[in-house]
């Protein structure tokens, strides 16, 4: 494959972007600079072409919206049939409360909802509710929730520009651990406003984690925030809350739920949602047709054609199949995670994480048609003949990666282009 393209419009981003991208996690800099597909130009179902019109299976739905596949035609008919009618107007849309009331139906905790347009403000937003409604301003949280300053300052060396005293205000907990939880509220006992936490990252909660730290949060005035923004509606149409029946006080909602338009959202218990609406939670697009008429068609979409449980399905041969090839070839990696979303980590001798390792695999795979980032991801559209062509290529790559001794020194000299230093890593705590 030549990238002669990505490589001339790389060099003029680099001039005009700063890290040449809008979203870290997709950067050059998470790649292999030189020999690999860097920019995208098109995309369908499970498939997309690059710049220099190389066609690739796409195992990363762009970072998660993409639940049912890319360009379907009847999330399309719905977008462009409220496109004839409008996309922004100066008043509310009634669609806003068609869908607030189709998600309080499927969400457990959802009483009443706000919607905004990132995973990121809906989990600032939600700290703020929280903050307002218990009049505390510490937040304990576990896991990744987004850019803005609340979290950043929690989180080095992502926290350049954020005031240090912020600090001061979050801490965080180790997921899977009680007592950490535990010692984290007697540190700061009755001063603090929340715990935020995804449900399920790419850990799977112990047995009757989840229901501890519910009540915990309750017996102790704190109010519990689930980040379901990547759970919501592909683990289940509700959520983790939903198929683990643990109901936090507020909930976080995003990418997966309009299959790719911009849309989340900020959902909770009516007493704290409506306690709260003098809080400062206003967007002006936040309002937008076209996601939610995208949404609503999702919604409808996933249930008719049972979606999740495709999702699941697929997932779950590549997860077994992966597996098995890692034992059958020996090979110094583990896949954490679950079978509807995955992550495949790659190792040294001494058990530290391999970059070298896992770039090569990119490597490899996008030189047969196969695009995976950090994470493993579905869609509707992935069907058994692209999982077991997946599991041909991953064989080949896992013969080669044998044949140099699971070496990184040996596997680094099978790579022609730019090794990147990561600068960017989402935080799994």
């Amino acid at each position: 494959m030549k990238f002669i393209q990505s490589k001339n419009i790389l060099n003029e981003a680099k001039k005009l972007i700063p890290n040449a991208t809008q979203t870290l996690s997709k950067g050059y800099k998470m790649f292999i600079e030189g020999d690999f597909p860097l920019f995208i130009s098109k995309a369908k179902g499970c498939y997309v072409w690059d710049v220099d019109g190389n066609k690739y299976i796409d195992y990363t739905c762009a970072l998660g919206p993409i639940i049912i596949g890319y360009n379907i035609d009847e999330i399309n008919k719905a977008i462009i049939k409220q496109l004839e009618e409008g996309i922004i107007f100066s008043l509310p849309h009634k669609i806003e409360v068609e869908l607030a009331k189709k998600i309080i139906s499927l969400v457990p905790c959802a009483e009443m909802v706000r919607f905004v347009k990132n995973g990121a403000d809906a989990t600032s937003a939600a700290v703020r509710i929280a903050r307002a409604y218990t009049g505390k301003d510490i937040v304990l949280r576990s896991g990744y929730h987004g850019g803005q300053d609340w979290y950043l300052a929690s989180q080095p060396p992502q926290d350049l520009g954020v005031p240090k005293l912020m600090n001061r205000l979050i801490d965080i907990f180790k997921y899977n651990d009680i007592k950490s939880l535990r010692d984290k509220i007697k540190k700061d006992r009755n001063k603090i406003a929340a715990v935020i936490m995804e449900p399920v990252p790419l850990d799977n909660p112990k047995k009757g984690y989840l229901e501890e730290v519910r009540k915990i949060t309750k017996r102790n005035g704190i109010l519990l925030i689930f980040d379901e923004i990547i759970t919501g509606f592909r683990m289940s149409l509700g959520g983790a809350q939903k198929y683990y029946n643990v109901i936090p006080d507020l909930a976080c909602f995003g990418k997966a739920m309009a299959n790719g338009m911009p849309i989340s959202c900020v959902v909770g218990k009516r007493k704290i949602m409506e306690k709260t609406e003098n809080v400062f939670v206003s967007c002006t697009f936040g309002g937008e047709t076209l996601s939610m008429a995208a949404a609503l068609a999702t919604i409808d979409y996933i249930k008719k054609y049972k979606v999740i449980e495709h999702n699941w399905k697929v997932g779950g041969l590549l997860y077994q199949g992966m597996n098995y090839l890692i034992k059958k070839y020996n090979i110094k990696a583990q896949i954490i995670g679950q079978k509807f979303k995955f992550k495949i980590i790659f190792k040294n001798q001494d058990d530290s994480e391999s970059n070298i390792k896992r770039l090569f695999f990119l490597y490899q795979a996008v030189s047969k048609g196969i695009f995976f980032g950090t994470v493993i991801t579905f869609n509707y559209s992935h069907q058994e003949k692209e999982i077991r062509y997946t599991l041909r290529v991953v064989e080949e790559i896992f013969k080669k990666i044998k044949d140099c001794g699971d070496d990184e020194r040996k596997i680094k000299k099978l790579i022609t282009g730019k090794i990147p230093v990561i600068a960017f890593q989402r935080d799994q705590r």
